[in-house]
């Protein structure tokens, strides 16, 4: 037999219970507008714990991108945010340069060194190709960084180097000088958290750091090619560039600090090359994990850059005849 009620449900409950029921609808209906906002993900959270651990200053920057920019960037599937942690940090100092700005460019090179540049007339990376020794540019012939940011083989549009020249080298150099610097950074958490037996992880860390070292250096190169290039072809451009101490200070800057990085990363590779050598292969200057195809070349990188610093002096050289 079914009984049916007189008359509703709540009006047969005490009248505290009813009270209690109305307070925990309207909690709940403010949990539900503060997550239909967006809330740290766990990726943005897990990355500034780590930055927090290594006492980064780039926790700013990170705080700046949003819980979509952060997944975007993701760009190495295991262990990605540790390993893409440097990229994330490269974004955020792109954003917060504000290239894009129609009268002033923001450069941040630590939290307490901020230079701004005044916009001026500026022409397309591309044009270096036409002044680059044919030496220099076959060095670059499968550089992809050469090929995406100064020969724009991919025509992307828009590309910073091609719409704001100088303004976007220099943006990019000193974006991988911070994903530099976080990746130093980074060894504090590496030595905490993972031993000898995580070889993998410790030659891919030692890896990425070898390839944004490269970065650094090949910016280095492709900013004084395009001030040289200015020299000899455009001099209203190059009368600006010259006239712009805050630019030869910032370069100066960054070569200083490229250089100390250097020595940091010699450091580093050296203490996990001596810990680690029972857990590792190290041979003709090359290190990997038995058993994969991880590795890399032992101090290319410090090779590198000493070339890349006598295509300058190449560079400057010309200049002077």
């Amino acid at each position: 037999n079914f009984v049916f009620l007189e008359r509703p449900f709540l009006h047969r409950l005490p009248l505290s219970l009813i009270m209690k029921y109305t307070i925990l609808l309207y909690l709940f209906s403010i949990l539900l507008f503060a997550c239909s906002r967006e809330s740290p993900s766990h990726d943005k959270l897990k990355s500034i714990e780590i930055l927090n651990t290594i006492n980064s200053e780039e926790i700013d920057l990170l705080n700046a991108l949003s819980n979509q920019e952060i997944n975007a960037f993701k760009i190495r599937p295991n262990h990605d945010i540790l390993f893409s942690l440097g990229t994330l940090v490269h974004e955020a100092n792109h954003k917060f340069h504000d290239i894009d700005n129609p009268t002033q460019i923001n450069y941040r090179l630590n939290n307490n060194y901020h230079l701004k540049f005044k916009r001026h007339e500026v022409f397309g990376s591309k044009e270096l190709i036409r002044s680059m020794p044919s030496t220099h540019i076959e060095n670059f012939k499968d550089n992809h960084r050469y090929k995406l940011y100064i020969a724009d083989t991919e025509g992307i549009e828009n590309m910073s180097t091609q719409s704001n020249g100088l303004y976007g080298l220099l943006d990019e150099y000193n974006s991988y000088y911070q994903d530099m610097k976080t990746i130093v950074g980074l060894y504090t958490y590496i030595k905490e958290y993972y031993k000898c037996t995580d070889s993998e992880i410790l030659v891919n860390y030692l890896g990425l750091y070898d390839d944004v070292m490269n970065s650094m250096s090949e910016f280095r190169y492709f900013t004084r090619a395009y001030i040289s290039h200015a020299k000899n072809n455009q001099p209203k451009i190059y009368e600006n560039i010259k006239n712009n101490q805050d630019l030869e200070e910032m370069l100066k800057y960054l070569k200083r600090e490229e250089n100390s990085l250097l020595r940091q990363y010699a450091v580093i590779q050296g203490e996990i090359l001596e810990n680690c050598k029972n857990y590792l292969e190290i041979s003709n200057n090359a290190i990997s994990v038995p058993g994969t195809d991880i590795g890399y070349r032992i101090n290319q990188r410090a090779n590198r850059s000493e070339m890349y610093d006598k295509l300058i002096s190449e560079l400057k050289t010309r200049d002077n005849k």
